[in-house]
């Protein structure tokens, strides 16, 4: 696809992306997804094996904290704190260095929590994540006081059995909106050029220190596989843009998660895909999804990207470095890292801090292969889960034996009308005449290639003038949404004879169409001669 406008300068390779509005009120929310995947070929049917996405809780350990967290945010001295917090402390009677290492982790947890002064909250939900003999727990208060100010926070604590009972090792606070610092540091390093990331915490399960990616692998992995993956968003009627997180199973087709694609259905009117290079690629359907595994598998409209290696999951070792490339806000990729903690029935669960934006994410080994992608059932904590990328090598295969033009999907068009009860109708004042219309509208096929909201339409003297209500996105200029408008206007031979920065005019032998920005709408004006 050739550039649009030149004058778009973080805008290259563009297609205009499909606009769609759905009643979600009409939507029956348990029954569709199940529907979807019924109805597409079954030749590229994801079998899920032993997968299981249900995580089972160790009742002890969930016990222990609770007990942590009543002495940790109750209000009584903090010397009786320390008193009752020691009662249930690790103590390695072979090593010296280890019961010192759990005192001064101790303190320095007591120190935290005088930090930040929480009050208040309550315990929303507690994951137990065993590793090796020991268990990490991760407990999330809702409706907290961080110094006065509403917040969240996760408070985690390392678990080690002693005589069949759990000991605290290591306690340790996440703030939600110190990992919001985080994330958006991260976008800011991004705009900035700056392509390696960091991990939010380098703790090592294994060896109990602070582990860090050397900068030259960060690179050499960045490098060799930001071509595999894209960003995908959503644009919404507010302006506000939705982001999540893909990559190419094969060139062209894309695997995300049906949780994202199911939100981007129902929350967004525009949805498109992007790669680092600034390319940019309509949906052009759906080739296969499978509900529990929460996988969807997307078709583009033109053959794009590098296919990514899957490696074995089961392969991983505790502690192994999980490599994450995507966008914060399309203005840049980066790379950051997490931990690998432990693998049951196809479910990773990770140290890896991720953000919605990070959903659908493919997770790279240290070689580089793909060996899970991010889910969106831990957000905004230190855990965080993955599904195992085991199931999706047979597809793979599959979709390998076949040239991409002869990829079934089911249109992305079709589905909606197929799926959905109804859709919003537009509000709009238009007093052009049917027949007038209907011949004029033919100009570079108006109605299927601008997706606009519609304000008004009007005819005189054989001036034919449309409003659109223009993109209240910072990131995209409302032209940019008409690229497959202005592409059919040249396939019909028109030329362009001039072309300013919010004004662009073409000519033909029967008409002359005028494009307009003017502040927040969109003029289209067509000219009869």
């Amino acid at each position: 696809m050739k550039k649009v406008f030149l004058l778009f300068v973080s805008i290259l390779s563009i297609t205009t992306v499909k606009a769609f509005n759905i009643d979600v009120d009409k939507i029956d929310v348990n029954l569709r997804g199940k529907t979807v995947a019924n109805e597409l070929d079954s030749s590229y049917k994801i079998d899920v094996g032993d997968f299981d996405k249900l995580i089972v809780n160790d009742d002890k350990a969930v016990s222990l904290v609770k007990r942590m967290i009543g002495i940790s945010i109750s209000n009584v001295d903090e010397a009786d704190k320390k008193s009752e917090y020691t009662k249930y402390m690790y103590f390695d009677k072979t090593d010296g260095a280890k019961t010192l290492a759990g005192t001064i982790f101790r303190d320095t947890y007591f120190q935290e929590l005088q930090k930040y002064n929480i009050s208040g909250g309550y315990i929303s939900n507690v994951k137990t994540v065993p590793f090796d003999e020991d268990v990490l727990a991760f407990a999330y208060v809702k409706d907290a006081k961080v110094n006065g100010k509403d917040n969240e926070i996760v408070l985690t604590y390392w678990l080690k059995k002693v005589d069949g009972e759990y000991k605290i090792y290591y306690p340790w606070i996440t703030v939600a909106s110190k990992l919001d610092d985080f994330f958006n540091k991260i976008a800011q390093e991004e705009g900035a050029g700056d392509i390696i990331g960091s991990s939010y915490n380098g703790l090592s399960l294994e060896k109990d220190k602070a582990e860090y990616v050397d900068d030259e692998l960060l690179k050499e992995l960045y490098q060799n596989n930001s071509n595999k993956v894209v960003q995908i968003t959503g644009l919404k009627d507010n302006g506000i843009n939705m982001y999540g997180s893909g990559f190419f199973i094969r060139e062209g087709i894309v695997v995300t998660t049906w949780s994202l694609i199911q939100e981007f259905l129902t929350d967004s009117s525009f949805m498109y895909v992007n790669d680092v290079k600034g390319n940019t690629y309509n949906v052009e359907g759906i080739v296969a999804v499978q509900t529990d595994y929460d996988v969807a598998i997307l078709k583009l409209d033109k053959r794009a990207g590098e296919t990514v290696k899957f490696a074995s999951s089961s392969d991983l070792k505790l502690d192994d470095k999980l490599f994450l490339i995507n966008s914060r806000n399309n203005d840049g990729f980066s790379i950051n890292y997490g931990s690998f903690i432990s693998l049951e029935n196809g479910r990773l669960k990770n140290l890896l801090a991720l953000s919605s934006v990070d959903v659908g994410s493919a997770l790279f080994n240290v070689n580089g292969d793909v060996v899970g992608f991010t889910v969106g059932d831990q957000l905004n904590s230190e855990l965080s889960f993955a599904n195992s990328t085991d199931y999706l090598r047979n597809l793979q295969e599959i979709l390998f034996k076949q040239e991409f033009e002869s990829i079934k999907c089911t249109k992305l068009d079709n589905f909606k009308e197929a799926y959905y009860l109804t859709y919003e109708k537009e509000k709009k004042i238009n007093t052009i005449p049917n027949k007038v219309w209907n011949k004029l509208s033919k100009v570079g096929n108006i109605k299927d290639n601008i997706k606009l909201d519609f304000i008004k339409g009007s005819y005189e003297n054989h001036i034919m003038s449309l409003r659109y209500k223009g993109s209240n996105s910072s990131m995209i200029d409302s032209i940019y949404l008409l690229a497959n408008y202005i592409d059919e206007l040249e396939n019909e031979g028109f030329i362009l004879v001039q072309d300013e920065s919010d004004k662009k005019v073409f000519d033909s032998k029967d008409y002359k169409v005028i494009i307009k920005e003017s502040f927040d709408y969109l003029l289209i004006i067509v000219v009869e001669k």
